[in-house]
């Protein structure tokens, strides 16, 4: 006769189920008088089945059929009303016995442990905001409420059950079984992870899971602290479309685009690294005063720490900066303060004006060739625009003295 120790965790009893009527026991041996509130007659009585919670009867009966077909052991938690139309949470485990064509079935309830039976302590555990499992041998052996919630289960569907079920990934997510693998090589590791959870009721959620050990009264329990961070992922992933869509516009801007913070470049866009002949690897982390030229880091100083105190516009400014290959590249810039994510900092616009002074200095020597030209002939020449006069030469200003 199998043999079992009563602790303050379980009630043990021992019994048999019969192949032909496989949800009836009998030869039961009970380790107390009664169990779950039944004597051994209310037990081994027919209508055992009945005494199941609804939700857990076919399941029960699934689990048996292919057991019998396979003629292999099984282990399965389900809840039994107790008399008082409470629930108890039930662990059977059967023993395929091929001899004799029964199942020799262990039945372990689940109670509450002392420490969190207490209305103080369980008020305490239910009040805690982070979801709380205990689990012992890969059981639930205690939740509180927060983890119900999360769930969308209630305790007594919990209590029980393999800790690797009653938090399911969705798509056979690798890294529950991950942490499965470490928690066999070492009962004491510590894990920390995120993982894709279905609840109940089909919703979706991601889940920041947190495990490690915790001895009570003497014994080893895994605590695993859960909390649903659906909400801040979606926050990150809706900052993250809107930072690609910030991203993606500073890049098919024509203007060279740059953000410091106090001075410290801490973005740029596509055109400016064009523009400066640099990656943004060698512009990031440097300082805005770097960029330009010797001569004008002086100016550029002031500019940055008086903007600093009062934030005004930067309008039309022009100055040079130094390209990577040692060229000077002439620009015009202009700014503004820009809020991200709650911080202040400044952005600054350049554009590139090289070839704009080019063809300025280029127009301007040619007015000077052609005045030189004109004032070298004795002919008369004025220029007028729709009848007024707005340039003559030296022969005409002669004649008309």
């Amino acid at each position: 006769m199998h043999k079992f120790t009563y602790n303050n965790s379980f009630e043990l009893i021992f019994g048999k189920r019969e192949i032909q009527r496989p949800f009836q026991l009998k030869d039961i041996n009970l380790q107390n008088s009664t169990f779950c509130g039944y004597d051994m007659s209310e037990l081994t009585n027919e209508n055992f089945i009945e005494k199941l919670h609804q939700d857990d009867k076919q399941t029960l009966l699934s689990i048996l059929q292919q057991s019998i077909i396979n003629k292999s052991s099984y282990s399965i938690t389900y809840r039994i009303n107790n008399g008082a139309n409470h629930y108890n949470s039930i662990l059977e485990k059967g023993l395929y016995d091929n001899e004799n064509h029964c199942f020799n079935v262990m039945l372990t309830e689940f109670l509450v442990h002392d420490k969190i039976k207490s209305d103080k302590y369980r008020k305490v555990f239910d009040e805690i905001s982070e979801a709380v499992v205990l689990c012992k041998d890969n059981l639930i052996r205690e939740v509180n409420q927060a983890f119900c919630d999360i769930s969308g289960y209630d305790r007594a569907e919990l209590i029980g059950k393999n800790v690797a079920k009653a938090i399911p990934t969705i798509e056979k997510d690798p890294k529950l079984y991950k942490i499965q693998d470490l928690i066999q090589k070492d009962e004491h590791a510590q894990y920390q992870d995120i993982i894709y959870h279905s609840k109940k009721n089909g919703t979706k959620v991601y889940l920041s899971i947190k495990g490690g050990s915790l001895e009570i009264d003497g014994e080893q329990y895994r605590c695993i602290r859960i909390s649903d961070i659906s909400s801040d992922l979606l926050q990150r992933k809706q900052l993250q479309e809107t930072n690609n869509k910030y991203r993606h516009l500073l890049n098919s801007s024509r203007e060279g685009v740059v953000i410091h913070d106090k001075g410290i470049v801490v973005e740029v866009n596509k055109r400016f690294c064009e523009i400066t002949g640099k990656t943004e690897a060698e512009i990031l982390g440097r300082a805005v005063t770097s960029l330009v030229i010797e001569e004008e880091v002086p100016r550029v100083i002031q500019f940055i720490r008086e903007n600093e105190v009062n934030f005004d516009n930067i309008r039309n400014e022009k100055t040079k900066i130094a390209h990577s290959s040692g060229a000077v590249i002439d620009i015009e810039l202009w700014g503004n303060k820009i809020e991200i994510e709650g911080n202040s900092f400044r952005f600054v616009v350049i554009r590139d004006i090289s070839e704009e002074i080019k063809a300025l200095k280029k127009i301007e020597l040619n007015e000077k060739r052609y005045k030189l030209l004109s004032d070298i002939t004795d002919e008369i020449i004025m220029v007028h625009d729709n009848g007024h006069i707005v340039e003559v030469n030296r022969a005409a200003c002669d004649f008309f003295d």
